[in-house]
C-alpha cells in the first residue's frame, strides 16, 4: 500500500505533511515504513500473531484506519481530535474479537431462515 492510497480518507496535502520529517515539503519514505510497520504491531498484537487469509478485508480495512490514526498522531492530533482514534479502538476490538471467535467475517444473514412469507399489504396481487 502506498500513502496515496489514503487520500480518500485524508487530504493528501495533511498525509505529505504528516509524513515529512525533514521539512522539504515531500514524504519521507523512512517516516512512511515507520507508520506502516506501527499499524503492523497494532494488527499483530489485537489479532494475537498473524492474521490468516480468511480475515484479509477486515484486516485490509483496520490496517488503513489505524494507518490514518497514526498521521494524524504525527500531525500532532491525538486522542479526542484524532478523528480516528475512535475508528481504531472499534477495529482493534473487532480484531481481538474475530480472533477469539466471538464475532465472524462472514454475511451477516448467515445462517437466518425464513419460514413464511412476509404479510406485506396487497401484496397478492404479485404472487402467482
Amino acid at each position: 500500500m502506498d500513502y496515496q492510497d489514503l487520500a480518500g480518507y485524508i487530504p493528501l496535502a495533511h498525509i505529505i505533511q504528516a509524513l515529512d520529517d525533514d521539512g522539504d515539503g515531500a514524504a519521507d519514505a523512512s517516516a512512511w515504513t515507520l507508520v506502516q510497520a506501527a499499524a503492523g504491531r497494532r494488527i499483530t498484537d489485537a489479532f494475537g500473531g498473524t492474521v490468516p487469509d480468511t480475515y484479509s478485508d477486515a484486516l485490509e480495512y483496520a490496517r488503513e484506519i489505524f494507518l490514518c490514526e497514526l498521521l494524524f498522531d504525527r500531525r500532532g492530533l491525538s486522542d479526542t481530535s484524532n478523528p480516528f482514534t475512535k475508528k481504531a479502538t472499534d477495529q482493534e476490538a473487532r480484531l481481538r474479537k474475530l480472533a477469539n471467535g466471538e464475532v465472524s467475517v462472514e454475511g451477516a444473514g448467515a445462517g437466518v431462515v425464513i419460514s413464511k412469507p412476509a404479510n406485506i399489504a396487497n401484496m397478492e396481487q404479485y404472487i402467482t
